[in-house]
C-alpha cells in the first residue's frame, strides 16, 4: 500500500515537472532575441537589394547618355550626346554661321542621337534636318564616290524634341537612302572616268541604275540648321552644320 502511494507521488511529480517545463519553454520562445532578429534581418536584407536596384537604375539613367561631344559657337553650345566627330575642337569657339564636321568611320550611328543646347543669350532654339546622298562605285573594299557630281536632296525637316528640351534626329529608311535623281547610263560612265578613272569605268558599263551594283546609293552628308533668338532683342540668329558621312564598303 505504501509502495503504491509513493508511485503515485511520483507520477504526480512527474506529471506537474512536465507542464511546467512546457509552460517554461513556451515562454523562452517568445521571449527569444533570435527569431526577432531573423526576422527583421529578413525585412533589412529586402529593403537593402531594394535600395541597390533602384541605385543601380540611378546610375544607368546618369549615365545613359554619358559621352558629349559640343560645337561652341560664339552665341551658344549644341552638344552631341553619344556621338563623336572629327574636323574641329571641342573648345573651339566658332564665329562663322556654317561648320563642316565628319563622323568617325566604324563609330557611333549619327541618326537617332539626342542633340541638347547651352546659352545664356539666346532662347526658342529650332532645329531642321535633311540629307543628302550621292554615289559610290565599289571594288569589294576600295570604293570611289562620286561626291562632287549629282545628289538628292531631301526637304527640310523640324527635328522634334521632348518637355526637357531634348532634341531626338530622324533616322531614315533604306528607300529614303536610296533616292537619287534620274541620270542615264552614259552620264554616269562620263562621271566616274571624270572623277575616279578610266579603271572605275570597267566595271560600271553592264549595270542600268545608279543602284545597280557595284554602283550603290547612300547618304553623304547631313544638314542641320539651327535657329535661335537673342534674348536682348528679340534678333534672329541661324547656324548651319554640314556633317560628313562616309559611304562605300
Amino acid at each position: 500500500m505504501q509502495e503504491l502511494l509513493k508511485l503515485k507521488k511520483n507520477t504526480l511529480f512527474f506529471f506537474l515537472f512536465s507542464i511546467l517545463g512546457l509552460l517554461s519553454c513556451n515562454e523562452n520562445a517568445k521571449s527569444n532575441p533570435k527569431a526577432t532578429d531573423f526576422d527583421s534581418t529578413q525585412i533589412d536584407s529586402a529593403k537593402t537589394e531594394d535600395a541597390i536596384d533602384q541605385s543601380a537604375n540611378s546610375e544607368n539613367e546618369s549615365n545613359q547618355f554619358d559621352s558629349i561631344s559640343s560645337i561652341n559657337f560664339n552665341l551658344f553650345s549644341l552638344n552631341f550626346h553619344n556621338f563623336h566627330f572629327s574636323g574641329i575642337d571641342n573648345k573651339q569657339v566658332i564665329n562663322e554661321d556654317t561648320v563642316v564636321i565628319e563622323t568617325i568611320i566604324g563609330g557611333e550611328e549619327f541618326e537617332g542621337i539626342m542633340l541638347t543646347f547651352n546659352s545664356e543669350v539666346l532662347y526658342d532654339f529650332n532645329i531642321e534636318q535633311r540629307y543628302e546622298t550621292s554615289v559610290s562605285i565599289m571594288d569589294e573594299g576600295p570604293h570611289c564616290d562620286l561626291t562632287d557630281w549629282e545628289h538628292f536632296v531631301s526637304e527640310w525637316q523640324t527635328v522634334p524634341k521632348n518637355h526637357l528640351e531634348e532634341y531626338f534626329l530622324y533616322t531614315y529608311k533604306d528607300n529614303e537612302r536610296q533616292l537619287f535623281p534620274s541620270v542615264s547610263k552614259d552620264a554616269l560612265i562620263k562621271a566616274a572616268k571624270k572623277h575616279c578613272g578610266d579603271e572605275w569605268t570597267e566595271q560600271i558599263k553592264t549595270i542600268s541604275t545608279p543602284n545597280d551594283y557595284p554602283c550603290g546609293v547612300s547618304i553623304s552628308r547631313y544638314f542641320l540648321r539651327i535657329s535661335g533668338k537673342r534674348m536682348d532683342d528679340g534678333k534672329a540668329i541661324q547656324k548651319l552644320i554640314i556633317i560628313v558621312s562616309p559611304m562605300g564598303c
